[in-house]
């Protein structure tokens, strides 16, 4: 990784900048008017902000602008700020940048317009619907607003619908009394109890049986829960849903209740499939080579234009376990699509394409 500095009035706070490259073990390339380099996907920019406007429009890397005045609004969707007198700060923003544990990778217009929604309803309590196929990023964009809703201090609590079984699902949802049935021992606290002021994610709502749904519908209206068992009890808790399934077939079929849909389709996103939002494809590839090379390695611009142009059936998920392959089978510091022989490749894709 490089971190390319760019800018006149930087060049005096120079010295900040390198002792932070050393610590972070990085290259420091410097520039007075414009970038004269290539850059690889991976680079850091540090730049002053009246030259942002300069840098060239297919630029997918973390700009850190270096600004003057507090008043600055930064132009660029992946562009944060650093005050010039605060440079001793760049460090902690570099660090971010790097972290495996960063915001969403939000490129692709597709992307960027489901999280403006996202963002515009996260501060209210309203209920969100989550389609999309499986490995679209449902479950990355459920906790996304909920780390930007005002409940983001209190817990988040996921339940998979579709990985409990129906005998045991009640009970992990509204928790039983001690007595409530045979193996009940002692009292147990259901999920939405324990997300009581915060979140719940159900996972796979649609995989829910009927009569569950019913009892949901109730906690949806009443903001009630009834423990199995035992007597009821208010919970204030925020509810954000996701199915795979398409739910109108799922009505139709009578294995999902339209009263429930409509009670939860207040807010309804649905995620693109992974192929239908082509900008994100390479910034999540080499987020995911930083993720499993413990960011020791980068991603060829080969590699690169070879996963841009697959099928991704799996979406998400897929990308992530071709990338994580390529990693384990690569030597050096570039994953390079030398690393894999041909048939490897066909295989991390479905078709082959």
């Amino acid at each position: 990784m490089k971190i390319i500095v760019v800018g006149e009035k930087l060049e005096n706070s120079l010295f900040e900048v390198v002792k932070i490259s050393k610590k972070l073990d990085c290259s420091l390339v410097f520039f007075k008017k414009a970038i004269k380099t290539d850059v690889a996907p991976d680079d850091l920019l540090v730049v002053d902000a009246g030259l942002v406007g300069s840098l060239p429009d297919n630029l997918d890397n973390t700009v850190i602008s270096v600004v003057d005045s507090p008043n600055y609004v930064p132009s660029l969707k992946n562009e944060k700020t650093v005050s010039l007198s605060s440079l001793v700060f760049l460090e902690q923003m570099i660090q971010k940048s790097r972290t495996i544990e960063a915001d969403p990778v939000v490129m692709d217009p597709a992307s960027r317009r489901i999280f403006q929604i996202a963002d515009k309803i996260a501060a209210t309590d309203a209920t969100v619907l989550i389609t999309g196929e499986t490995g679209v990023g449902k479950e990355v964009l459920a906790k996304y607003i909920h780390q930007k809703s005002n409940r983001s201090q209190q817990k988040y609590v996921v339940i998979n619908c579709a990985a409990i079984p129906e005998t045991l699902l009640e009970s992990e949802l509204f928790g039983h009394e001690k007595g409530a049935f045979t193996s009940a021992f002692q009292r147990r606290i259901g999920k939405f109890e324990e997300a009581d002021r915060g979140t719940i994610l159900l996972d796979e709502l649609s995989e829910m049986p009927l009569h569950l749904q019913a009892k949901l519908l109730r906690v949806i209206q009443e903001k009630e829960i009834s423990r199995v068992g035992g007597g009821s009890l208010k919970v204030d808790v925020r509810i954000i849903a996701t199915s795979n399934r398409d739910l109108g077939q799922a009505m139709r079929d009578g294995t999902f209740r339209e009263d429930l849909f409509y009670r939860l389709n207040v807010v309804p996103i649905e995620v693109p499939r992974l192929n239908d939002r082509p900008l994100d494809i390479g910034p999540m590839a080499i987020f995911f080579c930083r993720k499993y090379s413990c960011g020791q390695k980068t991603l060829s611009s080969r590699l690169l234009q070879s996963l841009k142009q697959r099928c991704w059936r799996g979406n998400i998920r897929e990308l992530e376990n071709a990338v994580h392959r390529a990693v384990l089978f690569s030597h050096g510091d570039v994953v390079d699509a030398t690393t894999l022989d041909t048939q490897s490749l066909q295989q991390i894709s479905h078709t082959g394409v």
